[in-house]
């Protein structure tokens, strides 16, 4: 039923010379070109790259919506300017700069948390929940801010040498409301200080 079919080889994207190893080329006077192909080995993949049409060492920026329009990733209906929808239990996002054994952090989703997860650990970083409570360390906090190690845990609040570090209790979020409660360390006086 298709209109239009292409059929060829399998090879990743060449990283020199003046081939691409695609199937499909859209090529410009100007050299900037677009290719697409298929890869070889697992998970068997297909990949789309823009480069130099005579050196492919040289890469240029894949554009998408240029003039605007939302762009949906496992959607067909994209709300946001990028939309992008799980399947299952997928890693929604990954983050990585492919060097050597530098660690990926995956963000994911369920129905009403977002998780941070690096590659390294068996557990999730970071998740925020709905409610606006954030857990470090466990994926189900029971307060605005939980904070879980097994081992020791602890929370520093560092500044400078002639500065102070502190914490406000608060009832508002304006004037004296801000700061009903306070405690303080005055790093010049190297004392700690509670106040109302």
């Amino acid at each position: 039923t298709e209109k239009l079919t292409i059929f060829g080889g399998v090879a990743s994207p060449a990283t020199s010379g003046t081939g691409a190893n695609g199937n499909f080329a859209i090529e410009s006077s100007n050299s900037n070109s677009l290719y697409f192909g298929s890869y070889l080995s697992s998970p068997y993949g297909c990949w789309i790259q823009v480069s130099d049409l005579s050196n492919q060492a040289l890469t240029y920026p894949l554009i998408l919506q240029p003039n605007g329009g939302n762009v949906g990733v496992g959607t067909t209906s994209p709300a946001a300017s990028t939309t992008l929808t799980l399947n299952g239990n997928q890693a929604g996002l990954a983050l990585s700069r492919n060097i050597g054994t530098d660690t990926t952090f995956t963000f994911s989703t369920d129905y009403a948390k977002m998780y941070l997860r690096d590659s390294v650990g068996a557990d999730y970083t970071m998740t925020w929940q709905n409610d606006g409570k954030v857990g470090i360390g466990t994926t189900n906090p029971t307060n605005n801010l939980v904070v879980y190690e097994a081992g020791n845990a602890g929370l520093t609040i560092a500044t400078g040498t002639g500065n102070t570090g502190n914490i406000h209790f608060a009832d508002g979020t304006s004037g004296n409301e801000s700061y009903r409660g306070i405690i303080q360390y005055n790093h010049s006086e190297d004392a700690l200080k509670l106040a109302t």
